[in-house]
């Protein structure tokens, strides 16, 4: 009969340790959304993000978007080293545009005021009440404009064995 017990106080405890690992193995878990595999989904991602920081330096009037943007471009050139991007944006009734491209020139202008930059460089333009604007991007021209409530139009141009791959978000 003792025997039965001590089985019983062994069978017992076994089952306490593997609620315990368990438990403590499923606490340590990262939830994540998963890699970005697909370049498209990463500009999506990218271009919603890009907004809701609009909106919160519109809203807390602190200037995190060149901030994210840097963040966002490290993290681009990790995963998508062969990609660069132009991001044209509105804040504070100026136009900005910061380039990162891998080469080439970005400009843009309109009425008549014209800033062109090479990768790495940012500039921006006193907006008036024209807001169509011309734009380029390594070469590759654009005409937006920049509507009430429209914040940012964004160039992605990734080369992969020669072949050039523009993906453009308003």
């Amino acid at each position: 009969m003792n025997s039965k017990r001590g089985q019983f106080f062994i069978l017992a405890t076994l089952i306490i340790a593997t609620l315990v690992v368990s438990l403590t193995l499923g606490a340590n878990k990262v939830n994540s959304r998963g890699e970005q595999k697909d370049f498209s989904s990463f500009a999506d991602e990218f271009d919603y993000e890009l907004s809701r920081v609009i909106d919160y330096n519109a809203s807390n009037g602190e200037n995190k978007i060149s901030d994210f943007i840097n963040v966002s471009v490290d993290y681009l050139n990790f995963v998508y080293p062969e990609t660069g991007l132009v991001v044209y944006y509105i804040s504070s009734d100026k136009l900005f545009m910061e380039n990162y491209l891998i080469s080439g020139i970005s400009c843009m202008n309109f009425s008549g005021s014209s800033s062109c930059k090479s990768p790495g460089e940012k500039s921006s333009l006193d907006l008036n009440s024209e807001r169509s604007v011309n734009l380029s991007a390594d070469g590759i021209d654009f005409s937006y404009n920049f509507s009430k409530g429209s914040k940012s139009y964004i160039v992605f141009i990734r080369e992969i064995n020669g072949e050039r791959y523009v993906n453009v978000k308003e």
